[in-house]
């Protein structure tokens, strides 16, 4: 029995000076981390938008889940913004799920990058056949510095859309 694969529908890669949403899908976060987080993505020279309420704190997540989506929202339907980067994992993402239109998803194919809890937005991306990037988080590995993680490896992948191993 043959079962189609589903095709993929890959972002495209970005350009020097594009700008790059961030969001807080998923737990609260500091904003002393955000913004060194912020200063490694214009170093790799990007520009970069981050929504109002990112900072809002409920309970254990960056505000409520209608907030978060809708953050998660804008930056998709936002023609500015050529990427979204998550700020930090941790717990609170798969309360989006319910509230992510896949059809938006598949009409404004983006990079989404992140990791952790954030892992199950990028399955929701898969699942649209939108190719999700699992990857270092604004306000975690990024704000750590090029030490952190592999500087040249993140550029390929995002810059020059090479495939990597």
């Amino acid at each position: 029995m043959n079962i189609p694969s589903p095709i993929a529908i890959k972002p495209r890669a970005l350009r020097r000076g594009d700008t790059i949403g961030v969001i807080a899908p998923a737990s609260n976060l500091k904003a002393e981390m955000l913004e060194c987080g912020l200063r490694e993505l214009h170093a790799l020279g990007f520009k970069t938008r981050v929504g109002e309420g990112i900072l809002e704190l409920d309970r254990y997540t960056a505000g409520s889940a209608t907030r978060r989506a809708q953050e998660l929202r804008s930056m998709l339907l936002d023609d500015s913004v050529s990427a979204i980067f998550c700020a930090r994992g941790g717990y609170g993402s798969g309360h989006l799920l319910p509230l992510i239109d896949e059809s938006e998803i598949r009409s404004n194919p983006k990079i989404l990058c992140g990791s952790s809890d954030v892992t199950l937005l990028l399955a929701a991306f898969q699942k649209t056949g939108v190719v999700a990037f699992h990857g270092p988080m604004v306000a975690t590995t990024l704000r750590q510095g090029d030490g952190a993680y592999d500087r040249g490896l993140l550029i390929r992948m995002l810059v020059e859309g090479e495939a990597v191993a």
